[in-house]
């Protein structure tokens, strides 16, 4: 699930998670703590299907802060693709486009590639 859906933010300043809910959010990256606070459900992904190699915990996390690399990575089992769905119910099959995302591998020093990782910053969360 999107980390940005009542879980943490992260990589923008100040973060925040569910175990603090009174702290600040950041401008830049609101945590949506009620369904009635998205205002762009076609452009805003809940779950998405995550890479076995990469699922540690039970959220997704997505580092909006501009490193420019995955930190959890998503699942490439439908042909370098992977299934996600948006708050406004639809769902899509989401190819992955660069080559250092199809070859993460833990460990291996890649972290994703930079229009992969652009193209889910853009639908996790907005100012």
């Amino acid at each position: 699930m999107n980390s940005y859906m009542a879980g943490a933010s992260f990589g923008i300043t100040p973060s925040w998670v569910i175990t603090s809910p009174g702290g600040a959010q950041s401008p830049a990256g609101r945590v949506f703590l009620k369904e009635s606070e998205i205002k762009r459900p076609a452009e805003t992904w809940l779950v998405l299907d995550e890479d076995q190699a990469s699922i540690n915990d039970a959220m997704f996390l997505v580092d909006m802060g501009g490193t420019r690399q995955f930190l959890d990575l998503p699942s490439r089992q439908h042909g370098n693709a992977y299934g996600i769905n948006f708050a406004d119910g639809h769902a899509q099959i989401q190819p992955l486009r660069d080559e250092a995302s199809k070859k993460w591998t833990p460990g291996s020093g890649l972290r994703g590639g930079i229009n992969d990782w652009k193209w889910l910053t853009n639908v996790t969360t907005y100012p």
